[in-house]
């Protein structure tokens, strides 16, 4: 079956209010299972699956919202099968569904840093990457730039952009003051938010940190360290704050 990814407009649930538990229905109903639905709007994501006991951890790309019901049919049959064939008329129709025509603005490209003063990114993050998630989290990592804004009372250590699917890390924390298992642990918090998505609660708010978030947090091998470490040492940031955003 070829489908065609301009009919989308031709059915109700593309142009219903709430999208998203329209589609969390189908897919329980079609399933038989309780459904955890996330979202991507990541390039080169189409579904991950995640099949636990009494529920079902489901992440789409963004665009099966609008699908037709033919097209949330081969969805239910890809996450049943794994066939290669359905996977392939997936990525056609998320790679040729008409895009709105937007007003070209300039792009600024972004440059990615994994190499800082004391650590390089890229090495913890691969470390990472193959002991807690079999190597399948695809983002890019990079320091974010220094910030020249006058200090403040909170600061983020690090965080995730979805869309561009980029994780960003604090440059303050590239200090040989700061250990490496808690600079390990922040990579690790946003790989967390790579691979789970954020998950909306009923359609409508984004729920960041789940209980299976908090659940996988913990198992990172130094967690009850970091938490430590950073209650005891996170006044002395706040006089020289520096961004982990663009």
């Amino acid at each position: 079956m070829i489908i065609d990814p301009t009919a989308f407009n031709k059915y109700n649930i593309g142009m219903t209010e709430n999208k998203y538990s329209l589609v969390r229905s189908f897919l329980q109903r079609k399933l038989k299972k309780k459904i955890r639905l996330s979202t991507s709007r990541s390039r080169n994501f189409i579904i991950s699956v995640e099949n636990q006991k009494e529920v079902m951890l489901i992440k789409i790309h963004s665009q099966f919202l609008k699908a037709p019901f033919a097209v949330l049919d081969k969805l239910v049959e890809y996450i049943q099968t794994k066939n290669k064939n359905v996977e392939n008329e997936l990525k056609k129709f998320i790679y040729k569904i008409p895009q709105p025509k937007k007003k070209k603005t300039p792009v600024r490209v972004e440059k990615i840093s994994h190499i800082g003063k004391v650590y390089n990114l890229k090495v913890l993050f691969d470390m990472l990457n193959e002991r807690y998630f079999d190597n399948s989290v695809t983002a890019n990592i990079t320091w974010g730039r220094t910030s020249n804004s006058k200090p403040k009372r909170s600061i983020r250590f690090g965080s995730y952009e979805e869309v561009k699917d980029i994780i960003r890390i604090n440059p303050e924390l590239d200090k040989s003051s700061v250990p490496k298992f808690f600079l390990g642990y922040v990579i690790y918090h946003e790989m967390l938010h790579c691979k789970l998505g954020f998950i909306k609660n009923d359609g409508k708010k984004n729920e960041i940190h789940t209980k299976k978030f908090k659940e996988l947090e913990k198992q990172y091998f130094a967690f009850n360290k970091s938490q430590e470490w950073e209650k005891q040492n996170k006044e002395r940031f706040f006089s020289n704050n520096s961004g982990a955003g663009t």
